[in-house]
């Protein structure tokens, strides 16, 4: 597995850990590590290869239209994010996949998206949990391993679906 990254997406992480109080040394150390995490990768990426043009207009948010257009210029397979919401534009295919029990006790719904782009790219959008998951049953996380692992589970239309 590979891990891809533009210099905005890791600028943008960096931001947001200083708008939690982590300390300004502390979030150029994540930073860092990000970038040698691409290094240590089977590809042995560098953001500067990375390009990850337009933001994806699709989307609501510009720095997540920044995320997947990164993705989709690098050819991966998989985004994994917690914000699942944002990434759900209008015709993607979502599928309920699990239930998780927060911290209040109250229970979230997770759901992962294929989001395909008009050359015929399709992007598998999961949470972090379901990625475990797989990872943990050897499931190879492709469009087409993921719609017959949820083939006969609730499909979800994009637009009625609201996440915390």
């Amino acid at each position: 597995m590979q891990l891809v990254a533009s210099f905005q997406m890791i600028d943008t992480l960096s931001q947001v850990l200083q708008r939690l109080s982590v300390e300004d040394d502390v979030a150029d150390e994540v930073a860092r590590t990000v970038i040698d995490m691409m290094a240590r990768g089977p590809e042995q990426l560098s953001p500067y290869v990375i390009l990850g043009g337009s933001p994806d207009l699709t989307l609501k948010d510009a720095e997540d239209g920044g995320g997947l257009a990164t993705a989709f210029a690098a050819r991966a397979n998989l985004l994994v994010t917690d914000n699942l919401a944002d990434f759900m534009p209008a015709g993607c295919e979502c599928f309920q996949t699990s239930t998780m029990r927060l911290t209040d006790g109250t229970e979230r719904i997770l759901t992962c998206q294929i989001v395909k782009r008009s050359d015929g790219h399709e992007i598998v959008v999961a949470h972090p949990v379901d990625v475990q998951n797989w990872v943990g049953k050897q499931l190879d996380a492709t469009t087409d391993n993921v719609r017959a692992l949820f083939t006969g589970r609730k499909h979800v239309p994009a637009s009625s679906q609201k996440q915390p």
